[in-house]
């Protein structure tokens, strides 16, 4: 079909429709980069929430196992305390297991 057939109201609308294209796709892949950047982030959130949570459980079963003298269970006590408390829902910053490792 001849756009010169068109009308004129038609032949503006498929202009503007042209022009508002390439603005409307780059929209839509920033809108899913920005959701890959999200899932991403939660994924490292998750991974790492997984990791302290296996050192925790380590540190609950040295801290239950016998033999060990008083001050290992204390220190141990204390850092799974604030690893525990510093990183209940899945955060990303664990200051408590930073003061963990300076002892």
């Amino acid at each position: 079909m001849n756009a010169a057939l068109l009308p004129a109201w038609v032949q503006v609308l498929l202009l503007v429709l042209q022009a508002l294209a390439v603005p409307v796709i780059a929209a839509a892949g920033v809108w899913i980069a920005r959701q890959q950047m999200h899932i991403a982030r939660v994924k490292l959130q998750h991974d790492l929430y997984d990791r302290r949570y296996a050192v925790f459980q380590a540190l609950s079963w040295i801290a239950s196992s016998p033999g060990l003298p008083e001050s290992t269970l204390m220190s141990l006590e204390t850092c799974s305390e604030r690893v525990s408390r510093s990183h209940p829902a899945g955060t990303a910053a664990t200051p408590g297991l930073s003061a963990c490792r300076t002892r």
